[in-house]
């Protein structure tokens, strides 16, 4: 194991405010290296690498215009001198909470740039959730914008200082120095800046987890997991002219592919909006031309829906990737009818798995699985409740390792204990099966289950089936408390634009006829006019379950609610 606590081995840069220790054997993580998947550079170099070769090449297409990697590398410089000359030092936290655009792209590699670990997180992160992130994180110093929907955010942050002894310093993009906060910005300044000798494998990033259940883990990345393990998810989707629209936020962990993968590894185009409109992106996927679209099920859903897409022009489209949460094979048969392009369900999350389809894979195998693993990303076992190998046909719980595997949880032993093993698997507690062809099919969640008089059900297997009925747009399904039986299932839809809603028996009907099981039908139906969801997108079922017992929660509550994948 390699100890990340005070000094990193290999060349003695300092790492002040993260511990965490790599249950990767070093051995495994050189074998990676001579294998081609790591980079074996810091995510800084590997950018003004790129920048250096190819200087006009369109760097960020974001809601202000373009801007070149000549032209971000500048303000990447800027704002990395200034970060310098505030005190910031290799090591450091440095927290980011911007909106998707190319000064976010400039801030993170600045932060890169500097040596310090960058701490992403969404917008939607209220007071408590930024002073817990930024508490648990030890963060030194945070980038937030000048103002935000009315919101003073560099005035809440330092008001918070007291009570984050760490929190050294706080930074404004977009404004000018007022109290408690100093400018970060990347249009002023020296863009002279010397290389400094960062380690490969010491930290880089810290990802917040898309849990929606509980506040997120904090997973620490290193430049090398970051570039190399997850910079390999988009090379199997051809990164030759890559224009990749990238509809999450950069601070999750789908959205965090943003600067690792498609600037830094792959040196390509990334496009961006400040906050995802499906009448929007139809309108402006023609003027933007993205050859890749990333997105969760429920903003392809939305963006299906609506008519602005008419006589939109999609050609330029060759993939469109879906993750963070399951979807359908109607979905996915939908997206490919509609916008002329293939469509993947990918499998990954910000705590270090990744399972994909290929392009090439045979229809059968990519509409109903999530591919075979692959070793530039992770390796998967399916595993019994003693940690064996499950045969092929036989569920278990997912267990991942590989290339992208990260560091560990920051500052959180106890995560690490127990979340991973002692050389490195992280249990995933998703439950899946690998076929006799080595294809995974992911059945649900071990925690995400509703017990009703005894008998287990999967809320996925249920909201799969009744996203295929022609009347639903987005659905989930919780277990609601019931005094004889323990839980019953709840099912809650949002309806087509112009579909009349379906009524409870109507739906069970449908059910039955799609192949569920009797006992596994839901017993209520609430038809609400959205979902609440985290920044990513993800239902956030705890506050789902919070408005249906009437604890105040709406629906348009759009707060973090446990992180970001």
């Amino acid at each position: 194991m390699t100890a990340y606590v005070g000094v990193c081995p290999r060349r003695g840069v300092a790492v002040r405010g993260v511990i965490a220790v790599d249950h990767v054997p070093a051995a495994l993580r050189r074998e990676w290296s001579r294998d081609g998947f790591y980079p074996d550079a810091d995510l800084y170099t590997l950018f003004e690498d790129h920048a250096r070769a190819n200087p006009s090449r369109a760097a960020v297409v974001d809601d202000t215009g373009t801007v070149t990697y000549a032209e971000l590398a500048g303000a990447t410089r800027r704002m990395a001198n200034q970060l310098a000359d505030a005190g910031i030092r290799p090591g450091d936290v440095v927290a980011v909470q911007l909106p998707n655009s190319w000064q976010t792209c400039a801030a993170q590699l600045a932060v890169a740039a500097a040596g310090a670990v960058c701490l992403t997180y969404p917008m939607t992160a209220w007071e408590w959730e930024s002073e817990e992130l930024l508490g648990r994180s030890g963060a030194a110093a945070a980038v937030v914008p000048a103002s935000s929907a009315g919101v003073d955010l560099p005035g809440m942050l330092a008001g918070l200082r007291g009570r984050l002894p760490a929190l050294r310093r706080v930074f404004a993009v977009g404004g000018a120095a007022r109290a408690g906060a100093a400018p970060l910005d990347p249009l002023t300044g020296s863009d002279r800046w010397r290389r400094l000798d960062i380690d490969p494998d010491g930290p880089a990033c810290i990802l917040a987890s898309s849990g929606t259940e509980a506040l997120p883990k904090l997973v620490l990345y290193s430049h090398n997991a970051m570039a190399g393990g997850r910079g390999n998810f988009f090379a199997a989707f051809g990164t030759g002219g890559m224009r990749c629209w990238i509809l999450v936020p950069l601070a999750s962990g789908l959205g965090s592919n943003g600067v690792c993968s498609v600037l830094a590894r792959h040196g390509a185009t990334l496009v961006l909006a400040a906050s995802f409109s499906p009448d929007r992106t139809a309108e402006a996927i023609g003027e933007r031309c993205p050859t890749h679209l990333v997105g969760v099920p429920a903003m392809l859903r939305l963006l299906l829906a609506s008519p602005a897409l008419d006589g939109a022009d999609t050609s330029s489209l060759r993939v469109v990737i879906l993750g963070g949460a399951s979807a359908p094979e109607s979905l996915l048969h939908a997206v490919e009818a509609r916008l002329g392009c293939r469509c993947v369900l990918d499998y990954g999350s910000a705590d270090g798995v990744n399972c994909h389809p290929l392009l090439d894979d045979p229809p059968r195998k990519r509409y109903s699985t999530v591919g075979r693993p692959r070793p530039a990303l992770c390796a998967i076992r399916v595993v019994d409740d003693e940690g064996r190998d499950q045969p092929p046909g036989e569920p278990g719980e997912i267990w991942a390792r590989g290339p992208m595997s990260p560091l560990g949880y920051c500052n959180s032993p106890e995560l690490d204990a127990r979340y991973r093993t002692a050389d490195g698997w992280l249990k995933t507690g998703d439950v899946g099966v690998l076929d006799a062809e080595g294809y995974l099919v992911v059945v649900g969640r071990t925690k995400d289950v509703v017990i009703r008089g005894g008998q287990t059900i999967s809320p996925a297997e249920v909201e799969g089936l009744i996203m295929g009925h022609p009347g639903v747009l987005v659905a989930a399904c919780v277990g609601v408390p019931d005094e004889l039986l323990g839980e019953r299932v709840c099912a809650c839809v949002v309806t087509r634009p112009g579909a009349p809603p379906p009524d409870l028996e109507g739906l069970r009907a449908f059910l039955l006829e799609a192949g569920l099981d009797r006992h596994r039908l839901p017993e209520r139906l609430e038809v609400l006019p959205e979902l609440p969801v985290n920044a990513s997108g993800k239902v956030v079922k705890r506050r789902l379950l919070a408005l249906l017992l009437g604890g105040g929660t709406s629906p348009a509550d759009r707060g973090n609610g446990g992180g970001a994948s």
